[in-house]
């Protein structure tokens, strides 16, 4: 038995033992670097996490950095190619552990699909730590997806910190889907673990401007997400709430809610299509009969729907109602998307949680509605989505109005495998049939097989020819090495003209290795025979194509080549010959004549020709009229030249002729000369000097040289291309002349006209690192107003461009004696990508003390004056640039004299935003009113579209001596691409005064056309509606009306419509309220008085009635007018029934009639009116208005009788002639009387009645 002692030292032996091995596996984990891989490929696994790490540099104790580390879950699949991991030096806190930089550089990752449940987990009630730990610095360059096109992350940066029971993530910057995001978010350790916290989504370019935030709330156990961010027009906001340790699946979502408006998904990933989406997202537990299921419903618009090859997204709405089931699958009740021109599908079905599939689909679907085809076949019938979702198999049976097709198709996602079973097309018998595989990964092998049965090319679109095709065709091979294509059709025609194609081309990217094919339809003739794949092999070509009528297509004319090529695709021997006469391709290409003969050798000393020679080519909107090019001599010594008379796209004349000499080396590389450019037309273009030019794959080179060029000299020092440094150039340039870029760039529409002169150099390198400088400037000259020639005054015109790096800055200063102006831009560049797309950041600044020089541009009768400032900060891209900013103007004023418009005392507030100008407020004032316009201007760039809202309160719109015009109410001004202006509105006349003593009735102004009635244009005189309206007018009985005997106030309402060909329309009535109508030279009360207004018969032919009455006349004497203003009746009236003798006693005396005197006076106020309505009816001044009586001569008695008085009013034509009308006042008798005087004494007359006529001689003589 051993004593205690020895027990003792045995236990304490083993201790120590124990003590020491765990210290030295400590020491080893903490202090080697093998004891960290291990720990790090170990420890991991415990949680499901396997780690391999090719390279551990330092140890756990020193700090580390691992070199290609690859993590894999059951989740997801993560790659770093290297990660650091530093102590931090120093510790703020005593008992604090405190990392200073955790760095996992670029990351990739790949989510796995089919991922398992895990077992549920109870919530943690606490988080608590035993120690304060801080990392101060957690960084990552970038995160990719590797199943997605471009970059998700572009980089972040965060701390993360335990302290007093506390956790907190600080967000110094996260560069996730083009935007930055940037906050905090604090942790409870303790129950109930409280969560809170803000993040800003903010602008990545400009971190200082931000869009909108991500709130987090409540706890840990059942976070809560709300979002919102407004950028630009794009809206998104949202509420999720989350129950993430819930037992059930569908429990561990509480709700979420989505609202989003004008969002672009090209704005967040760079494969991704431009659209303008707006959506409603609804998901949340229905508690219904306790199933805890998920209730769906998602709603999309695209705004801007088009097609793929746009980069656009065809879908224009989407819905569908789903529901979650407890256990996992998800049940369609139904969906429907619809696309570009009324395509669409309605869906229905269930996925089951192991991935199997139940869809069945009713569609209405044709090419058209995916893409920009003039296919417009469209499909419809039932889809079924059957199989799994890694290997879904799809069936379609479905009908178009030209042919029928089933399909079979069957999606391995693991192999990455499309196999078509089955694939039908046709119809009444005819169609053909097919089958393939194809491989998508790897080298993308394919093979399909093809088998027509009398198919006519017509199933597919009308448009092209018929045709019976029967045979096969077999494709097989892969995009990256070799594909065959083998054709077997016989017994076939196109068009009605036998076809046949026989043979096989087998091909790879740089060789040909075998064809024997023979193509025949009608007189057209293909032959292929040969390989080239080393340089003994020779392929032969001979094309016989007689007639490509035959083809179909809409092609004509003939064309014909023949030769062989030698040797292989990259270095071949070129011996080619043909011509074309009169080819016509549909839509494209146009040719009377072409001849070519080409001869191209391997070796340098081998001869080396170029002829071509053609006319008659148009192609899209280049017309070349005649073509004539040479080339002759070797590869190491060659000359040749070019000319070409023709119209550019703009239909202008042109004529460009070249003349080169140079050789080629060894390395195909292009040394030599241009010894003669001359480009006349718009750009007027001329070597002056012989240019050294080098070119390879790599470079080309440009060396010095002396050009004119629209009007001016250009030296270039040099310019030169390199394949991975860009483009560099230097030189200077002066005389050039802006009128001649201004036509070369068709926009002499533009209401100037110049002779300015510019002047600048240049030398700069653009790259990927670009420098240099780029700065043109007036040298002199004017631009002027086209329609009065006065000049803008142009003082200063300044453009300066640096390129610094990764940015290019303008400024460009304009200064005039109208306007001046500042613009600062500066374009973020990226080599190598397209320049209108780069992003876009500027000011621009702008002033005019006065405006009224800008009358210029206005036709001679109208007046502006003001003045108008504003500035704007500029973003978008360089093809797409948006605005933000205002434009102010004071004291503007605008005079039309020709309408009498007068708008005084203007202001104007308004605002440039995106690509819109909105007007918040343009207001006119005077006195006691004001005008308010209201609104938007549409697209800057497009002009497209105006909605204006202007309110008239009481403004005096019309002041002028002889009208004036007080307006009220509300009216829209609508403007839209392609049509006119339209007012519309309802306006009150508060007060109106028209005066015209010229007449008794109103004149019309003449910009007013009259239905049927003939007019006299010319030039000078003609006058446009300025605009469409369609305008409600209340009269509000405040018009007054005064002409040179009528005096009315006016009400009633009246819609009043405009067009250019039909002039002003009215619709309504007129009434008079009160008024004096001046007759017989009495002032006579109007008493009642209409012009009624149908909107088919013009204003001078409305009907027409007016009743005026003498002031308390005992028998109500007065005068009716019926008729229109154009024909006017007028008629004596009277209370009491008596004669028309009596009614004008008593409507020019106030009594009956007595005596002779009374009646004398009668007939001459009768004369001197009537004398009055012919001189203005007719504009004739008569000479004589007298009262006589009628002398009869009886030639039985001998006596003379006196009858009737007479009113006779008369006219002396010419000195010899003169003529009088005659009207009796009781009898109502007329008659003509012509007297022609031969002498002073001695005249000759007569005189024609109504029933009787007299001829006689008279003769004069006084006796005194």
């Amino acid at each position: 038995m051993m004593s205690w002692q020895a027990i003792l030292v045995s236990k304490t032996t083993r201790w120590l033992a124990s003590i020491i091995v765990l210290v030295g596996c400590l020491l080893f984990i903490l202090v080697t670097a093998s004891g960290l891989r291990l720990t790090l490929m170990t420890v991991p696994k415990l949680w499901g996490q396997h780690i391999t790490i090719e390279r551990v540099t330092g140890s756990f104790y020193r700090g580390f950095s691992l070199q290609n580390v690859r993590l894999e879950n059951r989740h997801m699949l993560l790659y770093s190619k290297k990660i650091i991991w530093q102590w931090a030096k120093r510790t703020r806190a005593p008992y604090q552990l405190e990392v200073q930089l955790i760095d996992l550089g670029n990351i990739t990752y790949q989510s796995k699909d089919n991922v398992p449940a895990r077992p549920p987990v109870k919530p943690p009630s606490s988080l608590h730590i035993p120690f304060h730990w801080r990392i101060d610095e957690i960084r990552f360059a970038g995160i990719k997806n590797l199943k997605e096109q471009g970059m998700l992350s572009h980089g972040g940066m965060f701390a993360l910190d335990y302290y007093h029971e506390r956790y907190t993530l600080t967000l110094h910057y996260l560069d996730l889907m083009s935007y930055l995001y940037r906050g905090t978010v604090v942790l409870s350790a303790k129950a109930p673990l409280d969560l809170r916290g803000k993040i800003g989504v903010c602008d990545v370019r400009f971190p200082a401007q931000c869009y909108g935030s991500v709130q987090i709330s409540h706890s840990f156990v059942q976070p809560n997400i709300d979002i919102y961010i407004k950028h630009k027009k794009m809206l998104v906001k949202g509420n999720m709430w989350f129950a993430p340790y819930a037992p059930i699946n569908t429990q561990k979502l509480l709700r979420v809610n989505v609202h989003a408006q004008h969002v672009n998904p090209h704005q967040f990933m760079v494969g991704w299509p431009k659209a303008d989406l707006s959506f409603d997202g609804n998901l949340q537990a229905t508690n219904i009969y306790h199933t805890n299921e998920l209730a769906g419903v998602f709603r999309l618009v695209n705004g801007t729907p088009a097609y793929y090859e746009a980069h656009g997204l065809p879908l224009s709405q989407l819905e569908i109602h789903f529901l979650i089931n407890e256990n996992g699958s998800f049940q369609l009740i139904n969906g429907e998307l619809k696309t570009i021109k009324n395509g669409y599908m309605k869906a229905k079905g269930e996925i089951d949680p192991d991935g199997a599939l139940h869809l069945i689909a009713d569609m209405h679907l044709g090419f058209i509605h995916l893409m920009n085809t003039p296919i417009d076949n469209v499909y419809e019938g039932m889809g079924v989505l059957t199989g799994t979702y890694r290997n879904p198999v799809l069936e379609l049976s479905v009908n178009s109005k030209w042919h029928s097709l089933q399909l079979k198709a069957i999606l391995a996602t693991k192999s990455k495998l499309l196999k078509i079973k089955k694939v039908v097309v046709y119809r009444h018998g005819k169609g053909f049939e097919g089958s393939g595989i194809f491989h998508l990964q790897d080298r993308y092998a394919f093979d399909l097989a093809l088998r027509g049965h009398n198919f006519d090319p017509q199933l597919l679109s009308p448009s092209y020819p018929q045709a019976a095709i029967n045979g096969t065709i077999n494709v097989k091979g892969n995009l990256y090495e070799n594909t065959r294509i083998d054709m077997d059709i016989d017994h076939s025609n196109i068009s009605g003209h036998p076809f046949y194609a026989k043979g096989f081309i087998d091909f790879s990217p740089k060789k040909l290795n075998s064809a024997n094919l023979r193509f025949h339809v009608g007189d057209n003739i293909l032959l292929l025979r040969g390989q080239l794949k080393d340089q003994h092999d020779r392929l032969l070509i001979q094309m016989r194509m007689l007639n490509l009528q035959q083809l179909g297509f809409g092609f004509s004319g003939s064309a014909m080549t023949e030769g062989y090529i030698q040797g292989t695709l990259v270095h071949p021997l070129v011996k080619l010959k043909g011509e074309f006469h009169q080819v016509r391709v549909p839509k494209t290409l146009s040719l009377d004549n072409l001849n070519f003969n080409l001869t191209l050798a391997r070796s340098l000393d081998s001869p080396l020709k170029v002829s071509i020679q053609g006319h008659g080519l148009h192609w899209k909107n280049f017309l070349v009229n005649r073509i004539d090019t040479m080339i002759n001599g070797t590869l190491a010594s060659h000359n040749g030249y070019i000319q070409i008379h023709g119209k550019n796209i703009y239909g202008k004349q042109m004529v460009l002729f070249a003349q080169t000499q140079g050789r080629f080396d060894q390395q195909r590389q292009w040394r030599g000369q241009l010894q003669k450019l001359v480009f006349s037309g718009p750009l007027a273009l001329q070597l002056q000097s012989k240019v050294s030019i080098f070119a390879s794959k790599d470079l080309v080179h440009v060396g010095e040289s002396r050009w004119r060029f629209i009007g001016g000299q250009i030296y270039l020092d040099h310019l030169a291309w390199r394949k991975k440094q860009g483009i560099s150039t230097k030189g200077n340039a002066s005389g050039l002349h802006l009128a001649v870029l201004r036509q070369l760039t068709h926009s002499e529409s533009l209401p100037f006209e110049d002779n300015v002169i510019l002047q600048g150099d240049w030398d700069f390198s653009y790259k990927d690192n670009a420098s240099g400088y780029i700065h043109f400037t007036r040298k002199a000259g004017d631009l002027f107003f086209s329609t009065r020639k006065t000049a803008l005054g142009l003082n200063q015109f300044d453009w300066n461009t640096q390129l610094l790096g990764k940015n290019i800055y303008s400024q460009l200063i304009i200064k005039t004696r109208f306007i001046n102006a500042l613009l600062n831009l500066v374009v973020a560049q990226h080599w190598g990508r397209n320049l209108s797309t780069l992003p876009l950041k500027g000011q621009l600044q702008f002033r005019a003390n006065s405006i009224e020089n800008f009358k210029y541009l206005l036709p001679v009768d109208k007046d502006i004056q003001g003045q108008v400032y504003g500035n704007a900060s500029i973003g978008g891209t360089v093809a797409a640039p948006t605005f933000r900013g205002q434009i102010i103007g004071d004291n503007i004023q605008y005079r039309d004299y020709d309408y009498a418009l007068y708008l005084r005392n203007g202001t104007l507030r308004s605002r440039l935003q995106d690509q819109r100008w909105i007007i918040d407020e343009l207001r006119f004032h005077d006195k006691k009113g004001s005008i308010l316009i209201s609104g938007s201007l549409g697209r800057l760039d497009k002009n497209d579209h105006a909605n204006l809202d202007v309110n008239f309160d009481h403004y005096l719109l019309i002041n002028q001596p002889d009208r004036q015009f007080v307006i009220s109410g509300r009216s829209k001004l609508f403007f839209e691409s392609n049509t006119p202006t339209l007012l519309q509105g309802d306006l009150i006349l508060d007060r109106g005064f028209y005066q015209n003593l010229k007449d008794t009735m109103p004149q019309l102004s003449n910009d007013v056309h009259i239905i049927g009635e003939q007019q006299q244009f010319t030039q000078e005189n003609k006058k446009v509606i300025p605009l469409l309206a369609d305008l409600n007018l209340n009269l509000n009985r405040a018009l007054v009306l005064t002409l040179h005997d009528i005096n009315l106030r006016l009400g009633g309402q009246v819609q009043v419509k405009t067009s250019v060909k039909q002039g002003v329309r009215l619709n309504g009535k007129v009434i008079a309220i009160e008024g004096q109508y001046r007759a017989y030279g009495q002032n006579l009360r109007v008493e009642q008085g209409s012009l009624v207004f149908d909107g088919t018969s013009s204003i001078m032919d409305a009907p027409l009635h007016l009743v005026a009455k003498r002031y308390q006349s005992p028998v109500g004497a007065g005068i009716d007018v019926t008729g229109s203003l154009r024909e006017p009746h007028v008629r004596l009236i009277a209370d009491s029934v008596i004669s028309d003798r009596e009614k004008l006693s008593w409507l020019v005396l106030g009594r009956e009639s007595k005596g002779e005197d009374d009646e004398r006076a009668l007939t001459l106020t009768m004369a001197l009116w009537a004398a009055q309505k012919f001189n203005k009816k007719t504009g004739l001044i008569l000479d004589n208005i007298a009262l006589s009586s009628n002398e009869k001569y009886d030639a039985a008695t001998g006596e003379k009788s006196t009858s009737q008085p007479v009113v006779t009013l008369g006219k002396q034509l010419s000195r010899h002639l003169y003529m009088g009308y005659e009207v009796g006042v009781q009898g109502g008798s007329q008659a003509i009387r012509l007297i022609y005087s031969i002498s002073q004494a001695l005249s000759v007359f007569t005189r024609l009645g109504k029933n009787s006529g007299q001829v006689g001689l008279k003769y004069h003589h006084r006796f005194d």
